[in-house]
């Protein structure tokens, strides 16, 4: 699936809701941040750990497309050799792949 903004059907009614982000999957509580907004006349609560990617928050709907999953057998080969920092940079990612890791949280 697709997340976007201004895409023609809705996916959620909103981005975040009984302390889940519905964009990313976020539970922890750490990564949330809730305000008041006088304008909307409510509390609105938003997923920090997806908020580069646009807001996700309990007020606004996520819109978003459906999207076909397909996997394909690819070779994929370097037309170079890769350095030394390259070549541990790739190792780590191929083993949080294989063994689903988050990276970016480390």
């Amino acid at each position: 699936m697709i997340l976007k903004h201004g895409a023609p059907d809705i996916m959620f009614d909103r981005g975040v809701k009984n302390n889940q982000c519905l964009r990313c999957g976020n539970r922890d509580k750490q990564l949330f941040y809730t305000y008041y907004s006088s304008y909307e006349n409510t509390h609105i609560t938003y997923c920090l750990h997806c908020v580069a990617l646009g807001r996700s928050d309990s007020v606004n709907p996520l819109y978003g497309s459906e999207t076909e999953r397909k996997s394909e057998n690819i070779d994929y080969r370097l037309e170079f050799e890769l350095n030394d920092i390259q070549k541990q940079a790739s190792a780590r990612l191929l083993d949080a792949i294989k063994n689903k890791h988050n990276l970016f949280m480390r």
